[in-house]
């Protein structure tokens, strides 16, 4: 079999069919779909029970409910497929996603050089990037579509993953682009045999729990070969600002809990992590500590003392210096480290007003002036 499709589902029965109906008509036929109810108290085992009629290929595995970790680790448990690929019950996908991902992997393997090759080039002290698995690429990595209440736009990484070859490792210069956005652990499939070699499995948490976030760790600092598609085929619906200053404000504990683990497999896997790497993670981390303070989530003690762990494993160096972090953000850190705020080093404001530019004019490129304005008006 091809690719299993894990579908974790629970109580999302007003778009459940969508998704379901998107995955059932993969222009790829050779796969499963894997349902796994997770408790569900709506109407979407009925949902799913009528489209496991209407198509064999979906498979039904009902648990109590987990969370989305527990489901996802069900799922991928009772996988079969080649490649396993993730959708969340509240997006859809285009029909040739997973025929294009799979080609795509073919691809760079069919083109990849001979053995005794790659042992030549790594000799010469060539990087993986260099002396790609002639028989196996780990990961394929596309874009997506952010699905907004009003409009549809390309992620923010569209145009900007650029690397000297393919295929690639997060190690490779241009990679980190990866890392810096939403976790989009739903834009890409992953070889089945990779993810069991290396006992890559979701953290399980209550609810949905921010479990993507150590997962993209899990799977691109130990992928070798990684193959990136610019084009978008998963459409993901996108929280509105004001749920994530509510989610913040309510349970800042959680993403502030899954970036400590996500610190503690930078360390264990890249301790010696290349700058761009660093600044993406570093980026995520003042994110996670500044939103959670902006709307008053370090109030809750648990969530204090986390934050706490988050600073001291941040290098103050490391936050002034990255560029896509606004200065407001640098403060805010500042002020939350009892450390001053440096004087501005030479440089600074021109590095971020271009890393800035460079964002703004990527956003241009992929949506258009228009839906450019638009996402900046939401923000």
């Amino acid at each position: 079999m091809k690719a299993s499709v894990i579908l974790p589902v629970y109580n999302v029965e007003g778009t459940l069919e969508r998704a379901l109906e998107s995955v059932c008509a993969q222009t790829l036929e050779d796969i499963e779909i894997i349902a796994v109810n997770d408790g569900s108290t709506d109407a979407s085992p009925e949902i799913l029970a009528r489209a496991a009629e209407r198509d064999e290929r979906i498979r039904i595995v009902t648990q109590e409910n987990a969370g989305y970790g527990a489901a996802c680790n069900r799922g991928l448990s009772e996988a079969q497929g080649e490649w396993i690929a993730i959708v969340e019950p509240d997006d859809w996908v285009e029909p040739h996603m997973l025929q294009a991902l799979c080609k795509a992997a073919e691809e760079f393997e069919d083109a990849a050089p001979a053995s005794e090759e790659r042992a030549e080039r790594a000799s010469q002290g060539a990087s993986p990037a260099e002396t790609p698995n002639r028989f196996r690429v780990d990961v394929v990595k596309a874009a997506y579509f952010e699905e907004h209440p009003t409009f549809s736009a390309f992620c923010p990484y569209k145009g900007r993953v650029k690397t000297a070859h393919q295929p690639f490792t997060i190690a490779d210069e241009g990679a980190d682009r990866l890392l810096r956005h939403h976790p989009a652990i739903w834009s890409a499939i992953y070889r089945r045999e990779f993810l069991e070699e290396n006992d890559i499995r979701f953290v399980e948490a209550p609810g949905a729990g921010w479990t993507d976030n150590p997962f993209l760790y899990d799977t691109l600092l130990r992928a070798q070969t990684i193959v990136y598609r610019d084009e978008a085929f998963y459409h993901y619906r996108i929280e509105t600002p004001e749920h994530a200053a509510a989610f913040f404000g309510k349970t800042a504990a959680v993403p502030l809990t899954r970036f400590l683990e996500m610190d503690d497999r930078l360390r264990a896997l890249l301790p010696v992590a290349p700058k761009g790497v660093r600044g993406g993670h570093t980026k995520r981390g003042v994110n996670y500590l500044c939103l959670a303070a902006e709307n008053g989530g370090l109030d809750d003690e648990k969530a204090a003392e986390l934050a706490a762990q988050v600073i001291d494993r941040l290098n103050a160096d490391e936050v002034f210096a990255e560029p896509e972090l606004s200065p407001t953000r640098k403060r805010i850190f500042a002020t939350l480290a009892g450390i001053e705020t440096p004087s501005p080093r030479r440089g600074a404001a021109a590095s971020s007003l271009k890393a800035q530019t460079a964002q703004a004019i990527a956003n241009v490129r992929a949506n258009g002036l228009g839906k450019f304005i638009r996402i900046m008006r939401e923000r």
